[in-house]
């Protein structure tokens, strides 16, 4: 594998996650929309459902169901030779003081952020393996210095995903995959200046030699 990738190289790209339309339309202006793929979370969904939302693929499916989710990917690969850049949105923190959680809301929390990022893992690792390269990259929102503005929920969250990121970046690294966790001081991705700001940031982490790798970034 060449250590450098071209400037002009658009990767197939898989967004997942939740509320992924800011993202997609951003990633679709900036690139070729037929080199994106949108799985989106839906609950209780066994089997993928696709869908051509204005020229962008998207597929439908319970991201908490491992088995469903790989089935996604199974059908991407159908389609592209490889897949090379894997982008995690999971659920947005919830901002609220912990007391006013119910268990149910921790529970949900965990599963669309925690659970299904753990799941996102293994399906991306897996296929990236068989060539030794790729680049997943999970979005997370970094802590606010103002306590008011940061809530219980949002930093387990955080620091969850953000401790598997490292451990399965100091883990696959060596193995050809660049593994990140890309912190966001504003969590939206509903403005299009800032999801066009993440999009481009994402596809310079992509572009990246592997001699200037990095785990953590923050923006």
């Amino acid at each position: 594998m060449s250590q450098f990738k071209s400037e002009q190289q658009s990767p197939h790209a898989i967004l997942i996650g939740v509320d992924l339309e800011g993202l997609a339309n951003a990633y679709s202006q900036r690139y070729r929309s037929d080199s994106l793929f949108c799985v989106v979370h839906q609950a209780h969904i066994d089997q993928p459902m696709i869908k051509n939302i204005h020229g962008q693929h998207y597929i439908y499916v319970d991201l908490l169901d491992k088995k469903a989710l790989r089935c996604a990917f199974d059908l991407i690969q159908k389609t592209v030779e490889r897949i090379e850049l894997v982008i995690f949105q999971p659920a947005s923190p919830v901002n609220s003081d912990l007391k006013a959680l119910t268990s149910h809301d921790m529970q949900q929390l965990w599963q669309q952020s925690g659970l299904a990022a753990i799941h996102v893992a293994q399906n991306t690792i897996q296929k990236m393996l068989k060539k030794s390269q790729g680049t997943l990259i999970f979005l997370t929102s970094a802590e606010q210095p103002d306590a008011a503005h940061s809530s219980p929920a949002h930093r387990m969250m955080s620091v969850g995903i953000r401790a598997l990121s490292q451990s399965l970046a100091r883990e696959f690294q060596p193995k050809g995959l660049h593994i990140v966790n890309f912190e966001l001081a504003q969590w939206s991705t509903e403005g299009n200046d800032v999801a066009t700001a993440i999009v481009e940031m994402c596809q310079h982490i992509y572009l990246q030699p592997q001699s200037t790798w990095v785990q953590q970034l923050t923006a």
